[in-house]
């Protein structure tokens, strides 16, 4: 019970965080000690960082939610990564 709270915790979070990024972004950039960039960049880096946030708190309230406990086994021996097994 007590990783499902601490799962949605850092879900929330990090979902603040994305919407940090979307209304502020120059704020957001400062605060994780990195500098806005300017031009075309900001694009790719506002977009990129809004991205990641909004992924990672996702999977993290979904996990929460559904608390299962599965892993994913892959195989990274070639050059394309193939799914060898779930557990339970």
């Amino acid at each position: 019970m007590i990783a499902r709270i601490l799962s949605g915790l850092i879900g929330v979070l990090m979902l603040l965080n994305c919407l940090w990024w979307i209304l502020d972004p120059s704020n957001a950039a400062e605060e994780l000690a990195m500098p806005l960039i300017e031009g075309l960049g900001s694009n790719s880096q506002i977009g990129d960082f809004t991205a990641f946030f909004f992924t990672a708190g996702l999977f993290a309230c979904i996990g929460a939610y559904r608390a299962e406990h599965n892993a994913i086994i892959i195989d990274w021996s070639n050059d394309s990564p193939q799914f060898i097994d779930l557990i339970n």
